[in-house]
């Protein structure tokens, strides 16, 4: 159980929450905590610092790395409320004999996911604009090494080991909209004893963390003072939005370029690698939008004979519109989206030994063009859910192979949820 994202991902998940602060004005009249019964969806984007940097004899990991986590909640009135808390980080393990030596090179990936139930205590303030709060729960911890690396090879390490954690902490987040929040939290993870055997050595390792990071919190049902909205308050006619889009991507081709081929990543769900993305956009008329979308994931790269060679990350950064098709009082939005734009990519984590099999990103800015369809639903009068597909073509983009240069073809079908957050008042 891990929660996996792309290394860009608090970046994007930052500047949504940069975006909807600098726009928050725009709803500032209506934003407040309340005392209601409110469900909530809570995203999360930060580092998980590790207190011990020698989980066990010989082995040295990361002690920063990125975490990214959800919470689904509901608030049981004023003061209290109860949620199941999702985490997930990943530590890069380094061979380190002693202290005084130098960590060797990466042997591989030790993945974290918790699942923690939690009780939540906050106290509003400023007529509920502001709410401190305080959490802690107790939970399960699932721990695994994986993604072997080249140096890796042929030594014994195993770390699968599912155990009791626990965390507490607390944040503050403020109320841009009467149905979104925006904050930051942190909390102390308590994971021990938790088994990893390295050289036939067996040990129970301490994995003790402190996570922080940024965090959006999203409500329903509405304030009733919102929700007595007219029906032309869902018109988004001039509203500008962020929208917010986890997903899956296929690559389409499975031979992207001579004597190369792509394959999904360890954490892939199928064929579908985790996907992120992130739009800011403008709803201009009753059924034409701009928005500047960014979006990436991260497949692996395989030569026939040889196997896994390195990660390959794929970002995109596309200007585009949607043709919009409001029905149902303009709360059902059907969509065609399209846009061309850049796209970026970057040979990391390669995992062959050099003497084996060299290879480095070279073009690593390409043209890119996007073409599909959506659709989703206002929830409230400044708060949409849905789904996208949309067929990705990227050009442009070569790396070397062992002193070849080779050009790579990334086509690639982008699937999302999306969430999309409209600031200002619709019926204006």
């Amino acid at each position: 159980m891990t929660i996996r994202a792309t290394r860009p991902t608090w970046r994007v998940f930052g500047s949504l929450v940069l975006g909807a602060a600098l726009w928050s004005w725009a709803s500032a009249g209506r934003a407040q905590d309340t005392d209601q019964v409110r469900f909530y969806l809570s995203g999360r984007a930060g580092a998980a610092i590790l207190l011990d940097g020698r989980p066990v004899t010989g082995l040295e990991a990361g002690l920063s790395e990125q975490t990214t986590g959800v919470s689904l909640g509901v608030n049981l009135g004023r003061y209290f409320g109860l949620e199941l808390a999702a985490d997930g980080f990943e530590k890069f393990l380094r061979s380190r004999p002693d202290v005084s030596v130098r960590p060797g090179p990466t042997l591989g990936e030790f993945s974290v996911g918790t699942l923690i139930p939690q009780v939540r205590f906050r106290y509003p303030l400023l007529d509920g604009w502001l709410t401190p709060y305080v959490v802690a729960g107790v939970g399960v911890g699932h721990h695994e090494f994986n993604d072997r690396k080249q140096a890796g090879r042929g030594l014994s390490i195993h770390g699968r080991d599912t155990g009791v954690v626990a965390a507490i902490g607390g944040g503050v987040e403020y109320f841009v909209a009467s149905n979104v929040a925006l904050g930051v939290e942190a909390r102390y993870l308590v994971d021990r004893d938790q088994e990893i055997e390295f050289q036939g050595r067996r040990e129970r390792a301490d994995l003790d963390a402190i996570l922080v990071g940024l965090s959006m919190r999203l409500l329903y049902p509405d304030t009733p003072r919102a929700a007595r909205s007219e029906a032309a308050a869902f018109a988004t006619d001039g509203r500008v939005y962020a929208a917010l889009r986890p997903g899956g991507a296929v690559s389409l081709r499975s031979r992207v370029g001579s004597g190369l081929e792509v394959e999904p990543e360890n954490a892939a769900l199928g064929p579908f690698n985790h996907f992120g993305g992130l739009a800011l956009g403008l709803d201009f008329q009753r059924r034409f939008s701009v928005e500047l979308a960014v979006e990436g994931y991260e497949p692996i790269l395989t030569v026939p004979g040889l196997g896994r060679v390195s990660e390959y990350g794929f970002w995109t950064v596309l200007p585009q519109a949607r043709l919009r098709f409001p029905v149902r009082e303009n709360r059902l939005v059907p969509y065609l989206v399209a846009g061309v734009g850049v796209s970026f990519t970057e040979v990391n984590d390669v995992k062959r030994d050099p003497d084996v099999v060299k290879i480095k990103g070279n073009s690593v800015i390409g043209a890119a063009g996007s073409v599909g369809a959506g659709i989703e639903y206002l929830v409230t009068d400044n708060l949409a859910v849905g789904a996208e597909t949309k067929y990705i073509i990227a050009r442009g983009h070569s790396v070397t192979l062992n002193s070849r240069e080779v050009d790579v073809e990334l086509d690639a079908l982008f699937t999302s949820l999306a969430v999309r957050i409209y600031f200002g008042r619709g019926g204006r």
